[in-house]
């Protein structure tokens, strides 16, 4: 419904609403509303899990540099796994089928 409102109703001359809520168009702005609280919500979600993985990978690099051989080896490919959390992980997938 709110892509007919905004297709046929958003600036129409015809348009004459009551006035009384609640009007499509109180609906259409709300449910506009809350995507766009949500769009926020998932960037400030993902901004934060970005950042945890940031933490975690120069942690992880640390310990490889203080690290025997093995060890390192083992960082280095829990490393290749823990991809970026905002980033593609296809390419992940793909490169793991392959191997």
């Amino acid at each position: 419904m709110p892509a007919f409102y905004r297709q046929h109703c958003v600036g129409c001359q015809k348009q004459s609403p009551t006035g009384l809520p609640p009007t499509l168009g109180v609906y259409v702005n709300a449910a506009d509303e809350d995507a766009a609280a949500e769009r926020k919500r998932e960037a400030e979600q993902r901004l934060a899990l970005h950042e945890a993985w940031g933490s975690s990978t120069e942690r992880r690099r640390e310990l490889i540099a203080r690290s025997d051989d093995a060890m390192a080896n083992a960082l280095t490919d829990i490393g290749t796994l823990d991809v970026d959390p905002g980033g593609d992980r296809e390419p992940m997938k793909a490169r793991r089928l392959h191997s």
